[in-house]
């Protein structure tokens, strides 16, 4: 023991405490190792802005330090917990709401829009087809009318009315992409 100035007796052999770096296993290494993954996971897969992705991957890592002890397979743990992050990332995303009504109003004119935009092509889809399919596509996804209703117009068995709805369906969609030949 050495003396200090004022008489206070200072230890000379003091022991690191140890810190939770100490005891994980070479986080530096676990870090250069798997921080480019979690990166590309959350950039690529959950499209996460790359500010956010690596705010998320630091929260991972910091995660990881908490519970490195109980964590077996470290790089299953990482990457289960970067995608974890990411979608309550965007779950928090997608409950946000906008702050002021300008916001709300352009949403709007742009909802209304993209349905005349589905309307226009679903009219463009429907023009193409035999007036019997036009008319059953018309009636059930436009009015919202039933199968089982049509049936019954029809005096037709529900099984053969989805039938014909089912085929109908797939006249419009044949006839709605492009013929690779004509192009």
């Amino acid at each position: 023991m050495l003396r200090s100035s004022t008489d206070v007796e200072v230890p000379t052999d003091v022991e690191r405490l140890p810190s939770v770096c100490d005891s994980a296993p070479d986080l530096d290494q676990v870090y250069v190792a798997h921080a480019p993954l979690l990166r590309n996971i959350a950039l690529g897969r959950f499209r996460v802005a790359p500010a956010e992705a690596e705010a998320l991957v630091h929260d991972v890592f910091a995660t990881y330090l908490q519970r490195h002890a109980d964590v077996v397979d470290i790089r299953g743990y990482l990457v289960a917990g970067i995608c974890q992050a990411s979608r309550r990332f965007w779950e928090r995303q997608n409950r946000q709401v906008p702050l002021d009504e300008s916001n709300e109003i352009v949403s709007d004119a742009n909802r209304s829009s993209d349905q005349t935009h589905a309307r226009i092509e679903i009219a463009l889809m429907l023009a193409r087809l035999d007036p019997r399919c036009r008319e059953i596509l018309r009636r059930v996804y436009l009015l919202g009318e039933s199968p089982a209703d049509l049936a019954a117009e029809r005096q037709t068995s529900l099984d053969n009315m989805y039938v014909v709805l089912c085929r109908c369906r797939n006249r419009a969609r044949d006839n709605a992409t492009p013929n690779p030949e004509t192009i």
